[in-house]
Order: C-alpha cells, then sequence, then structure tokens
C-alpha cells in the first residue's frame, strides 16, 4: 500500500495526494465485504498507481515555457541500484521552447521515451512508458538528478533508487582500461535461475572494439536486447535500461576460457551464468519448440478471402 501511495506522491497537485489517500483509506475497509486478499489489494494498488500516472501525465497540458538550463541538453551518465549492485546506463536529454525529449541509449539502440514532463517548479522530472506500465522519477538539481524507477512485473512494481549526473558519457569506468582480453564471437551460454528454478540455454554475440563491448544474447523464447559494456583485464561488464527492463551482466574468463559470473535483472533477479566460446553454437530448431500432440488426425481450417467467402 505504502509503494502506491509514493508513485503517486511524486506527481504536482492536489488531486495525485488526494487519489492516493482515497486508495489507501477506502481500499482495507473493502476487504471484507469483497473478500480481497492482502495480496490482491497490493497488486491492485500498483496498477492504480501506474495507471494514475500515466493518464494524468497524458491529460497534463504541454509544458509553457521549457528553459534548457533547467535540465540540461545533452547527455547523461545514470544509475540504478538493484540487488545491492549499481546499473550504469546513458540518456539524452533534448529541450527547446516547449519540447522535451529523452531517450534512453544501449548500443546502437536508442530509446524514446514515450511521456515526458518536466515541472519547474517542483523540478520533478517524470519519464513513463505506459505501454510496458513503467517509469521513471526524479528531482533535478542543476547537474545531477535522484529518484526512483517503477517497474512492474507481474503482481508487482518494483521500485529502485536511481540517480545521475550531466555529460558524463562513459558506462562501468571513466579511464578505459589499455590490458583486455578479446571476447568477440559467438558463445555458447546456459544461464541458472536458482530462484525460478530455472536453467535457460542461449547463444551470444559479442562485438568487441577495444575495450568496448556489445551484443546479445539469444534464447528459444527470445533476445536479452541490447547489451553495452566493457572488458576490463578478465573481466566483463555488460548492462542494458530501456526504460522497462534492466540488465547487469558482469563475468570473468577463467584459465580454461569459460565466461562464469552473474546476471542480475528485475525480471528474472538474481542469477548466474557460464558462457563458452563456440563458433558453432546454435539454438534449437524453431520448429522443434511447437507440435500438436500424437496421436492426432489432421487439421483443418478456413479462412475468408477479401470478399468473405471462405
Amino acid at each position: 500500500m505504502a509503494k502506491a501511495a509514493i508513485a503517486l506522491a511524486y506527481l504536482p497537485g492536489a488531486a495525485a495526494r488526494s487519489v492516493a489517500v482515497e486508495l489507501i483509506e477506502i481500499a482495507p475497509a473493502r476487504d471484507g465485504a469483497l473478500g480481497i486478499t492482502r495480496s490482491c489489494r497490493r497488486a491492485l494498488l500498483a496498477w492504480c498507481a501506474l495507471l494514475t500516472a500515466g493518464t494524468m501525465i497524458a491529460c497534463s497540458p504541454p509544458i509553457d515555457s521549457f528553459d534548457a538550463n533547467s535540465v540540461p541538453n545533452g547527455v547523461w551518465r545514470g544509475e540504478i541500484e538493484q540487488f545491492g549492485r549499481l546499473l550504469p546506463f546513458t540518456f539524452m536529454v533534448n529541450g527547446s521552447g516547449d519540447s522535451l525529449q529523452v531517450s534512453y541509449r544501449n548500443g546502437d539502440e536508442q530509446v524514446a521515451v514515450e511521456q515526458v514532463r518536466y515541472d519547474p517548479t517542483s523540478r520533478v522530472l517524470e519519464l513513463w512508458f505506459p505501454s510496458y506500465s513503467s517509469g521513471l522519477v526524479a528531482t533535478v538539481d542543476g547537474t545531477r538528478m535522484r529518484g526512483e524507477t517503477f517497474l512492474k512485473r507481474r503482481n508487482q512494481v518494483h521500485q529502485l533508487p536511481f540517480n545521475a549526473q550531466h555529460g558524463l558519457d562513459y558506462r562501468f569506468f571513466e579511464q578505459a582500461a589499455n590490458d583486455h582480453v578479446d571476447l568477440s564471437g559467438r558463445w555458447e551460454v546456459v544461464i541458472d535461475m536458482p530462484k525460478l528454478e530455472l536453467t535457460q540455454n542461449g547463444v551470444a554475440f559479442f562485438q568487441q572494439r577495444g575495450p568496448y563491448i556489445t551484443g546479445t544474447v539469444n534464447t528459444k523464447v527470445g533476445d536479452y536486447r541490447f547489451l553495452t559494456g566493457e572488458v576490463r583485464g578478465r573481466d566483463l561488464y555488460l548492462s542494458t535500461f530501456d526504460g522497462h527492463g534492466t540488465q547487469l551482466w558482469l563475468a570473468s574468463l577463467d584459465q580454461e576460457g569459460i565466461l562464469r559470473g552473474s546476471f542480475d535483472t528485475v525480471t528474472y533477479q538474481q542469477a548466474e551464468w557460464k558462457a563458452q566460446r563456440n563458433p558453432e553454437a546454435e539454438l534449437d530448431e524453431p520448429t522443434s519448440l511447437t507440435w500438436i500432440k500424437r496421436p492426432f488426425n489432421g487439421l483443418a481450417f478456413t479462412f475468408p478471402d477479401l470478399d468473405g467467402h471462405p
């Protein structure tokens, strides 16, 4: 319940505060009448927080006058605290007149934030993705900002502390390492997710230029998007944040040529992974993932044509 109130409290105006109070006071009173469990109520409040935030921003008037000095234009380096570790990422701010645009950067990928709002009175910047029920809310103080991210997963909203500084364009380390191994190529990957009792196989593709590395990890259910980072000595650092998902991949290359490390994400929480270079690594044939149970007598179906005839 408190989390829902916090999410709404970031929104400017008395309307947000009144909605938060109403949710907290009314929901418990109706538990007995409706038979709503505590877990259901928490899920409902989390949904209401994001839904109300998105609705208020969508209906809010555009910025009357935007001072670029309020939220400095250019690159920002952000950090999200997740499971005791800091996940770094960069984003761009472009403000002019009554327009303010923000985009997250992950290698070659740039993701434009769907809804951006800045209140010059409270100095609160709001970055929302209604499509994913996620957002970031921060208070801007000159060349720094601090706040929280709100990422919905299943029946809960995860709130993760966030901070950023203007003008910093590096990912993990301000000074690149001169000594680094080359991790370019194709790798056979195994991800172990103990909290979910799940093991996932995949294929990683890395491209490296000097100490800087990009790539992704493909699995039979999809890929892990655009990963960006650095190699320092025998250590690998990769991260991504696109407004919806958080990923932090850390690993070290052992003497046997195997990468071993941790994989933190809001979706799968804390996991472990290992990878071995294999230029022939492939995923299972896609046609082998779905099939019709036997025995079967065939499958018959029809579709209408443009005139509505079968």
